[in-house]
């Protein structure tokens, strides 16, 4: 993670934080913790199952939201976790894992356009007007 000022907890508009480019070049490789939704339902799906749940069964949300079915039941779920994940980087060498699919298409685009752009009451209107051709 790189961050690109102080924290700006304090802040109402972005007018004026004069954010910089980055000074450093971020190459993520390897391993991280990632914390990530699991959305295993929990229940068990036979119905004979004393823990059965039926997804499609009304649920009330007591939260105050939107009521729904079970399946918008957010406990049903295993829930919020961490996981290891692998970070993939084209530039660490994992391009061959990076790409599922490719094809090569070739096309020719004959295009002829025109583009004014006018300057008027000292620059306060700017009208654009264009048109453009484009032959396959």
């Amino acid at each position: 993670m790189i961050y690109l000022s102080e924290p700006l907890f304090n802040v109402s508009t972005a007018h004026g934080l004069n954010l910089g480019p980055l000074q450093t070049i971020y190459n993520p490789s390897g391993t991280y913790l990632a914390d990530y939704f699991d959305s295993t339902w929990l229940p068990s799906r036979d119905p004979n199952d004393p823990s059965y749940v039926d997804p499609g069964a009304p649920w009330t949300n007591l939260l105050g939201d939107d009521s729904g079915v079970q399946a918008d039941n957010p406990f049903n779920y295993r829930g919020r976790t961490k996981a290891p994940v692998d970070i993939l980087n084209a530039d660490a060498g994992d391009l061959d894992q990076l790409i599922t699919d490719y094809g090569v298409t070739e096309q020719t685009v004959d295009s002829v356009g025109f583009v004014w752009q006018g300057k008027l009451f000292d620059g306060h209107l700017v009208p654009t007007v264009g048109w453009r051709r484009d032959k396959l």
